[in-house]
């Protein structure tokens, strides 16, 4: 009897040891299991090739944006919430004049990184077009925290000029200017707002030099066609309109510089 109850002690103790050894291998199981999904759930946020975004950028910059928009929809759905992606879905979609879209998109990123210049700008930039108002609240604010970026300054100078704030809109240029001054844009611009406020004079001056250079494209060629026409000086403008655009078009643009200036039309102007 003594060896029986012996045994039977021993195989309860052995049976509740296998039990302990079961149950603390399965809660390792368990546990293991729940690591590799958060594991993997982390990765899906991350683990693609920076070659597909290679691949996009380079066709949003060919203008092939249709088919980066079909890559960049699959990544969409298959990375969720991944910033560098929702930024260019965001540009891709703006490009196509999908504005909704794009501000949406704009304010994802923003909800991810609310710090991001990128985004911000991004959004204030769809704003100009839809909502000046509000685009120049936003430049404002960005430009206080990056007052040395020449690009955000020439975006605030814009947006004040179609707030009507021509001459704040200078100051803001003749700044931008003065921190690079191998930046065109803010030179352009410049002598736009200039003739908008009536010195178009200034502005002829200001333009000139840049529609004289050798590499001067057909945007500044556009631009300082425009401010001849303010300055009155109608046929050197056509002349400048036949090289740039088909013969057949000239009369057409002509007709419309003449109203934008007779009305002081800004968003045509800078936005054209």
């Amino acid at each position: 009897m003594y060896v029986y109850y012996c045994c039977r002690s021993s195989y309860c103790e052995c049976n509740e040891y296998f039990k302990k050894i079961r149950w603390c291998d399965l809660f390792f199981y368990i546990l293991f299991m729940v690591i590799s999904v958060l594991i993997s759930g982390c990765s899906a946020q991350q683990d693609f090739s920076e070659k597909d975004l290679d691949v996009i950028d380079a066709q949003l910059a060919s203008g092939a944006t249709e088919n980066a928009m079909y890559e960049l929809n699959d990544l969409y759905h298959r990375y969720p919430r991944n910033y560098e992606i929702i930024m260019r879905e965001a540009a891709a979609n703006s490009m196509l004049q999908r504005q909704d879209a794009a501000i949406s998109l704009y304010k994802e990123a923003l909800s991810i990184r609310p710090e991001s210049k990128e985004a911000w700008v991004g959004l204030a930039r769809i704003y100009i077009n839809k909502d000046p108002s509000r685009s120049q609240k936003i430049l404002e604010k960005i430009t206080a925290f990056y007052p040395n970026d020449v690009h955000v300054m020439n975006d605030y100078g814009i947006s004040l000029d179609l707030n009507g704030k021509c001459s704040e809109a200078q100051e803001v240029y003749r700044k931008a200017i003065s921190l690079d001054p191998t930046q065109i844009s803010p030179e352009i611009n410049l002598a736009l707002s200039l003739a908008l406020s009536g010195d178009a004079k200034t502005g002829l001056s200001v333009i000139k030099p840049y529609a004289m250079a050798q590499d001067a494209t057909s945007k500044v060629q556009e631009d300082y066609a425009a401010v001849l026409v303010a300055n009155g000086r109608l046929s050197e403008a056509e002349a400048i309109l036949y090289k740039y655009i088909p013969d057949k078009k000239v009369n057409e643009h002509m007709k419309k510089l003449k109203e934008i200036w007779g009305y002081k039309n800004a968003k045509v102007i800078f936005l054209h």
